[in-house]
Parts: structure tokens; C-alpha cells; sequence
């Protein structure tokens, strides 16, 4: 290989001007293979190309390499490329650079017509923790479909605030009602998991009573992430279903209950935890429940 001044790929240098949009695209790819962060520069440079297949490579290398220097360019991609892909990834590139100065942007894309650009917006400002946007995300909920809700009460549960959790508990309140009065509501199992999977994330004793009502649901997930949340919140009172459904016929369920006690690490689950592990044949959950038992003490 050919290099030229400071060590970078003469042949990179060249093709970063050639005519086709998979040579510059590969040469962009060498010169952050080859020169990290010093390569910043021409990824900036690379954000006004004319393929939106060289500016979305360029804009995920940088988010990649977490430039403070490319927040205001990204930023203006985020808000005015024509490309949804590139915009819905400047979204994650800002969050993975981590700068808060990003928020007011993201929150104003929520008016993007594009729903995947809002939903990589909603998973940003998760990613960067943005309390000051709970009340936005709070917002997109209404009339939203479950995939998106379940999209925002996630972001919610990794902002973590009380806020966040006081905008949870709202949603999966309103859903337990509309559903009890037996309104037609789409997916609302995938909407309750998540919801209560946010509030296991954001803790609180208050979160408990509403987490509990899970333990009752007729639907095994349900009460299987109901008991994960509980551990979560510090109380135990959902072990008796948990251990239940350690014999459950889906593996997915097992895992899911199989995570939450090497969470928990509670010694009082060892027996049961030994027991599951002789007869699970499932190789992935084995590893969990492996590991459940050492943070157990066994």
C-alpha cells in the first residue's frame, strides 16, 4: 500500500475526489481506518457530499468517533438533510458523542415527517439521558401506535428522572383503565411490558403497587417482567411467580426470569436456581442461571 504526507492512503486522498460514490465511500472508510480522529476534517467535508450514501458513512464515523468538533455540523444534517437515513443517523451520532447541546435539536426534530427520524430522536435522547425532554417525549405518545410508545417509554426508562417515571406510570395507568373498560387498544401487552420495564429502570417505591399488578396478569411475559421489575425496585414479593416460571415452556420466558435473579443475587433462590439448571436445556439460559448462582454465593 501507498502512502502519502502524514501517513495517510495516497490512493484514499485520490478517490476521496473520484466521481463514484462507492469509491468515495471506501475511501472515507480507509482514511478512518487509517487515521482516527485526524481524519475528523474530511468527515466534516464529507457531510455536504452528494451521495447520501457518503454523508450517512460519514456521519456514522464520526458519531463513532465521538468529535465534539462535528455536533454543529451534525446537528444542521440532523435538521436539513434530505435523506431521512442520514438524518436518522445524525440523530444517533449526536448521542453517541454524548453532547447535551444536541437535545433542543432532537427534541425539534419530533416534528420530522418521517417517523423513523423520530424514532431514532426518541432513542437519542435516551441514550443522553435528556430529562429536560421528558415532557416532549411524554407528548409523542398520544394517538401513537405500540411500536412507537413502547419505542418513547423506553427512551423514558433510561432517562430515569422522576419525571420520566411519573409520565410512565401515566401511560400504563391509562392503558390498564382503557382496557379494563374494554376499549380496543393496539398491542397493549407490548405497551405494558414496557412500561413496566421503564419503571423497573427508574426505581422508586412508589412504582411498586402498579409493578404488582403485573404479578396477576394472565399473560406469562407479563408477570415475568413484572418480577424482573420488582427485583429491580427491591422487593421480593414477585419470587414465588418467578421461581414458578423457571419451568416455563418458552425459553424466553426462562431467560427472562433467569436474568432477574443473577440481577438480584438472592441467596434464598439458590435451591430453586440448581434445580432449573439440572434440567434447562436451553444452552443460553444455562449461562444465566450459571451466573445467577455465583452471585448467589451458591
Amino acid at each position: 500500500m501507498v502512502y502519502g504526507a502524514g501517513g495517510v492512503c495516497a490512493a484514499a486522498e485520490k478517490n476521496i475526489l473520484s466521481a463514484a460514490p462507492k469509491e468515495r465511500r471506501e475511501a472515507l472508510a480507509e482514511l478512518v481506518g487509517s487515521r482516527g480522529e485526524k481524519a475528523v476534517p474530511q468527515l466534516i467535508k464529507s457531510l455536504g457530499d452528494g451521495d447520501p450514501g457518503v454523508r450517512g458513512d460519514a456521519t456514522r464515523s464520526l458519531g463513532r468517533l465521538k468529535s465534539g468538533k462535528a455536533v454543529v455540523p451534525l446537528t444542521s444534517r440532523l435538521k436539513s438533510d434530505t435523506s431521512s437515513s442520514v438524518r436518522g443517523q445524525a440523530a444517533l451520532a449526536l448521542a453517541e458523542i454524548g453532547d447535551r447541546k444536541a437535545v433542543p435539536a432532537l427534541v425539534q426534530c419530533f416534528k420530522d415527517k418521517s417517523a423513523g427520524v423520530k424514532g431514532y430522536c426518541v432513542r437519542a435522547l435516551g441514550i443522553l439521558r435528556a430529562k429536560e425532554a421528558v415532557a416532549p417525549l411524554a407528548g409523542l405518545m398520544a394517538g401513537a401506535n405500540a411500536d412507537f410508545k413502547a419505542q418513547v417509554l423506553n427512551s423514558l426508562g433510561k432517562v430515569g428522572s422522576p419525571e420520566a417515571g411519573g409520565a410512565v406510570k401515566t401511560e400504563l395507568e391509562d392503558l390498564r383503565a382503557k382496557r379494563a373498560g374494554g376499549a380496543k387498544i393496539d398491542q397493549p401487552l407490548l405497551v405494558e411490558e414496557e412500561a413496566i420495564r421503564a419503571l423497573g429502570e427508574i426505581g422508586g417505591a412508589d412504582a411498586v403497587p402498579l409493578v404488582k399488578k403485573g404479578l396477576d396478569s394472565p399473560d406469562d411475559r407479563i408477570r415475568a417482567v413484572s418480577c424482573r421489575a420488582l427485583l429491580k425496585l427491591n422487593d421480593k414479593s414477585g419470587l414465588p411467580v418467578c421461581l414458578g416460571l423457571l419451568s416455563h415452556s418458552e425459553a424466553g420466558i426462562r431467560r427472562e426470569i433467569a436474568e432477574a435473579l443473577a440481577e438480584s443475587g438472592d441467596a434464598s433462590t439458590t435451591g430453586a436456581v440448581q434445580e432449573a439448571l439440572r434440567v434447562e436445556p436451553n444452552p443460553v439460559v444455562r449461562r444465566i442461571l450459571e451466573s445467577a448462582l455465583d452471585k448467589s454465593g451458591r
